[in-house]
């Protein structure tokens, strides 16, 4: 098994944490924001599918949720968890894994106690966090290099 990287949305695209991990690949921050801006509209874009293709509940008439949880390649594995505040946590990892939802349940986890109930974390105009030195990455990639068969 295989990480290649963590991405941490909030509901608008803002990419407020991204990790790599295996990427020999170095962009410069152009193409990283590019890159980010990718990986939410593809995540986006396939919701919005998966909610209009979703079958209608025979006795109220309504369309049943149906949240988007994997995507899978031939060359890689995207897994995604979107929290109830539209925050959407998003890891990339080879296809030999069949889901990461609990993984990534433990990531929201360490998130919520790690920025939003840190008196440390300031809130930024938008709805977002300032993490650019938080414990947040630290304990998250603690966390991520303990998944069995996790490889750098």
């Amino acid at each position: 098994m295989t990480i290649y990287s963590l991405h941490v949305y909030r509901r608008d695209g803002v990419c407020l944490y991204r990790k790599n991990y295996n990427n020999t690949a170095t962009l410069d921050d152009e193409t990283e924001s590019e890159r980010e801006k990718l990986v939410f509209g593809m995540a986006f874009s396939l919701k919005e599918l998966i909610g209009q293709l979703s079958p209608m509940d025979g006795s109220t008439g309504e369309q049943l949720s149906c949240p988007l949880s994997t995507v899978k390649t031939n060359n890689i594995t995207m897994h995604a968890h979107e929290t109830m505040t539209g925050f959407r946590f998003i890891i990339y990892t080879s296809p030999d894994i069949a889901t990461m939802q609990h993984h990534l349940q433990s990531v929201y986890r360490i998130w919520v106690d790690k920025v939003v109930k840190s008196p440390l974390v300031k809130e930024t105009q938008g709805g977002g966090y300032d993490i650019t030195d938080t414990e947040f990455g630290r304990t998250a990639e603690e966390y991520l290099e303990k998944v069995p068969g996790f490889k750098r």
